[in-house]
């Protein structure tokens, strides 16, 4: 499937621009392992270009506080689970290269070993 026909769909499960705050849950970025929630590096750039050019992306709590606040466009939080080596490799400098905000969540476990 081409991205125009992937992003047409996905824009019809987002909420109206006007209001409300889309958060987007990113496991993994590039990683060596074969999962369904494993994203390319070149897929993921896509997204952030996409979402830059259409959304307003905020940090979580501004996504949180805001999201009722009429807006020209949506908000926008992202957020990323597990905390795993390849968010500090591959999806932070993607990040901080655009200068977009996000979430990191370090389950206890992992960091106890």
């Amino acid at each position: 499937m081409n991205l125009r026909r992937l992003v047409a769909m996905a824009q019809g499960l987002m909420p109206s621009a006007s209001t409300g705050a889309i958060v987007l849950a990113y496991h993994l970025v590039d990683a060596p392992v074969r999962s369904a929630v494993n994203l390319s590096r070149a897929a993921f750039e896509r997204q952030l270009d996409y979402l830059l050019e259409h959304f307003d992306v905020v940090p979580l709590s501004t996504a949180l506080s805001q999201a009722s606040a009429p807006r020209a466009r949506a908000l926008v939080a992202l957020t990323f689970d597990d905390a795993y080596l390849n968010f500090t490799e591959v999806a932070w400098p993607l990040l901080r290269q655009r200068h977009l905000p996000c979430t990191l969540y370090a389950p206890v476990g992992f960091v106890a070993g």
